[in-house]
């Protein structure tokens, strides 16, 4: 019984923090639930410093757990939110977001055109594009003997290994729309009898997989400790590990690849709308997004990135896969249902 009363205490923590947080800080606060090391605290200080305005920072691991918080709570205790791309639509369908007044930026010029008017957000009636990054295939030169190398998916499908193995996408969303995007040259039309040859596919992959990975940090400990010689990889993950270590590169493949946007959002339940915004304005400023783009893993969405990569060093592998307007670039989708996907996916894991 004593086990049931914790749970059940938990559970209704989980639903009543961002309330009680809310009634015990001023007016001059605001809520911003955003992931973890992402937006630098020192940068919500210095706001601080300078506005009066108390930017309090509430964190999630995942879009799963970010959308459930917010759906239970209605909104309510938080004020803006950083979401990824593909959980947008679901935000959107639940009224769990308000428009955007555009009157109220003063950026909007600077932003990319290639990551405004997506999938999620047509318009951009409720989404500001914060951060992205690039998805591809990460690569030990070395190990290959700095042999030419396909530029494809195919280095983690069926390109001879010599026995070593590759880290792979451990998502059954993200590993299913690679492998369409590789087997068919497109992620749409999904057909069942696909969806039956892209599990099959996946289950011979299976045993030249060391390891199933999210695209993050972790990728830079299998490639420099030459567990595998292929990882699949997100730009920003990588490309500090590229710049000390001449024989990771990375590699952008030619039947098309992945991105993925982080977006501000105001939430559907806030009244102050004047103090978020203010706060979106400051986010974007030149110097903000340099401190950023230095300090934490992703890039920024505004046309000057590119210049600021340039001025870094960033490896042209790197900048090639962002601005070069000539590769195709898709999203992760929801497009296979959700019951469908965790069921190929139980197969290929259990196979």
């Amino acid at each position: 019984m004593s086990v049931v009363i914790f749970w059940l205490i938990c559970f209704i923590l989980f639903l009543v923090v961002p309330s009680v947080i809310n009634l015990t800080q001023n007016d001059k606060t605001i809520n911003v639930f955003t992931w973890t090391a992402t937006l630098d605290p020192k940068i919500a200080a210095d706001f601080e410093k300078e506005t009066g305005i108390h930017v309090n920072f509430v964190y999630f691991e995942n879009n799963e757990e970010l959308f459930v918080k917010l759906l239970t709570t209605k909104g309510k205790g938080y004020d803006l939110i950083m979401s990824s791309d593909y959980t947008i639509q679901n935000f959107i369908k639940y009224d769990l977001l308000k428009p955007l007044d555009k009157s109220k930026i003063n950026f909007w010029q600077r932003i990319n055109p290639r990551l405004l008017n997506c999938y999620f957000d047509p318009d951009n009636t409720y989404t500001i594009p914060y951060f992205w990054a690039v998805y591809g295939l990460g690569v030990n030169r070395e190990f290959f003997g700095n042999q030419e190398l396909p530029h494809s998916w195919s280095l983690l499908f069926d390109y001879p290994l010599n026995h070593a193995k590759v880290a792979m996408f451990n998502v059954a969303r993200e590993a299913m729309l690679v492998a369409a995007q590789y087997f068919y040259g497109t992620i749409e039309n999904i057909t069942q009898e696909k969806v039956a040859a892209i599990e099959q596919k996946l289950i011979e992959q299976k045993q030249r997989v060391e390891t199933y990975t999210d695209a993050d940090l972790r990728v830079n400990y299998l490639l420099a400790s030459e567990t595998v010689p292929v990882s699949i990889a997100a730009t920003p993950y990588i490309v500090e590990l590229m710049q000390e270590d001449a024989s990771i590169d990375f590699i952008f493949p030619k039947e098309g690849s992945f991105i993925l946007i982080d977006a501000l959002s105001l939430s559907s339940a806030t009244k102050k709308d004047a103090m978020v915004y203010e706060f979106i304005n400051y986010l974007f400023r030149p110097e903000i997004l340099l401190h950023h783009f230095l300090n934490v893993p992703f890039f920024p969405t505004t046309r000057d990135a590119k210049a600021l990569m340039q001025e870094y060093n960033i490896p042209r592998s790197i900048i090639d896969a962002h601005f070069n307007t000539e590769l195709t670039l898709n999203f992760f989708k929801n497009i296979i249902p959700h019951d469908v996907a965790n069921r190929v996916w139980m197969n290929v894991k259990t196979s």
